[in-house]
C-alpha cells in the first residue's frame, strides 16, 4: 500500500511539473527574396519564348512585393504586365517583356 501511495504521489508530481519546457529554441531564417529578381526571371522565359509561363501568377505576387518597398516602379511594372498579358502576338509579348526587363 505504501509502494502504490508513492507511485501516485510520484506520477502525479510528474504529471503536473511535466519534462519541463527546456530553452527557447526558436530558430528564425531570414531569406534574401528580391521581387525584381523573380519577375525578371520569369520575364526571361517570355522573352524567349513568347508565351506566358506557369508561374506568372508568382509574378504578380511579386510586383505585389515590390510595391510594398518601392509603389512607384511596383505600379508601373504591374501596368506594363497586364499590357503585355492582353498582346496575342508572340513578338508583341517578347518585346514587351524586353522592355519591362529594362525597367527593372
Amino acid at each position: 500500500m505504501k509502494f502504490c501511495a508513492g507511485l501516485l504521489i510520484c506520477m502525479c508530481t510528474f504529471t503536473c511539473v511535466g519534462c519541463g519546457g527546456g530553452a527557447d529554441n526558436d530558430v528564425v531564417v531570414k531569406m534574401d527574396y528580391d521581387p525584381s529578381a523573380m519577375i525578371k526571371e520569369s520575364l526571361a522565359g517570355v522573352k524567349a519564348s513568347g508565351r506566358l509561363g506557369s508561374n506568372f501568377g508568382g509574378v504578380m505576387a511579386a510586383v505585389q512585393d515590390m510595391k510594398k518597398t518601392d509603389p512607384a516602379k511596383g505600379e508601373a511594372i504591374e501596368k506594363a504586365l497586364n499590357e503585355m498579358t492582353s498582346l496575342n502576338d508572340a513578338a508583341k509579348m517578347k518585346a514587351k517583356a524586353e522592355e519591362i526587363i529594362k525597367q527593372l
